[in-house]
């Protein structure tokens, strides 16, 4: 997985001048197969998701989804999470990311409430390079997707990456 961050560039013209400030962030994180730093052994993903508004898709960490070749996946921890919400921009489909509110895994966001929101074309993305990345203790291993708009349908792809039990 090599990852391009973020790339900028903002042009200032005074008269017959031009200024320009570039800005270019780039972060690569290659894993290989294994549970020590920088590695993985699972990788999760779906596309083209679609959440009715006020709709949730949960996902369960420990032993209810399948690879992309269909194997049943337990994580005992997760070492990365993507969201690209695909909704059109002038949409009201905002996607907040968080625990259930059953069998809640709240170890990335620090307690069941929090959410991550996701606007229209926005993405989130979150990385834990280390053999340990964020544990998915059993009975707490449910992650929410919502659909927190009211009118419009969202859309949205989902990569998770972790270490199987």
């Amino acid at each position: 997985m090599n990852i391009r961050f973020l790339a900028v560039t903002d042009d200032l013209s005074l008269g017959l001048s031009q200024i320009q400030d570039l800005l270019n962030i780039t972060k690569s994180y290659r894993f290989t197969d294994g549970s020590d730093d920088n590695q993985i052994d699972q990788m999760l993903h779906r596309t083209d998701q679609i959440l009715a508004p006020a709709g949730t898709q949960d996902f369960d960490l420990r032993g209810v989804l399948n690879d992309g070749l269909g194997q049943l996946v337990t994580l005992s921890s997760v070492k990365g999470l993507f969201v690209n919400n695909k909704s059109a921009l002038n949409t009201d489909a905002v996607l907040e990311i968080g625990a259930a509110s059953y069998n809640a895994w709240a170890e990335l966001f620090g307690d069941m409430l929090d959410t991550i929101k996701v606007k229209p074309g926005g993405i989130f993305l979150w990385v834990d390079p280390t053999a340990a990345g964020v544990s998915v203790p059993a009975g707490e291993d449910i992650l929410q997707v919502k659909n927190a708009g009211s009118a419009d349908n969202a859309t949205f792809d989902i990569v998770i990456l972790g270490v199987q039990s």
